[in-house]
């Protein structure tokens, strides 16, 4: 059972994607699949997953089309954060800034297995890793 997941919506980033789909009994898996809270990602983060699958576990273009219509059965696809809105952002990694964005703009707790990721972005957006999520510990 998924703690406090009902109280507020859920960003994933692309780590947990990868790990939801790869790893059918870890705890990204259960995440994505809970169907009783809000869960978002955004264009960004489907576009690095399909990057991922395809040079990291060299899935072809049917298999990476499987796996983004799962994402869209149990996530809210928005539309990545404007330019404006990313500049308002500091992080090491420019590419984190449109999930950060996104986390913020959503309200959301951003769920991620970046450990550099999540220490940057908590001063803008609660983040938790998927084993804090699922045992409802704080980091």
């Amino acid at each position: 059972m998924l703690s406090n997941m009902a109280n507020k919506p859920l960003f994933l980033d692309t780590t947990v994607l990868f790990s939801g789909l790869s790893f059918q009994y870890g705890i990204s898996h259960k995440i994505l699949l809970e169907h009783r809270t809000q869960k978002y990602t955004n264009e960004f983060a489907i576009k690095e997953l399909r990057k991922i699958l395809k040079e990291k576990s060299h899935a072809d273009e049917t298999a990476i089309n499987y796996s983004v219509d799962i994402i869209k059965e149990a996530c809210l696809i928005v539309a990545d954060p404007s330019r404006e809105e990313t500049s308002r952002v500091e992080l090491t990694d420019k590419a984190d800034k449109p999930i950060v964005c996104s986390a913020m703009k959503l309200n959301c707790i951003l769920i991620t297995e970046d450990r550099r990721l999540r220490k940057e972005a908590a001063k803008y957006v609660e983040t938790k890793t998927p084993e804090e999520l699922i045992s409802g510990r704080q980091h």
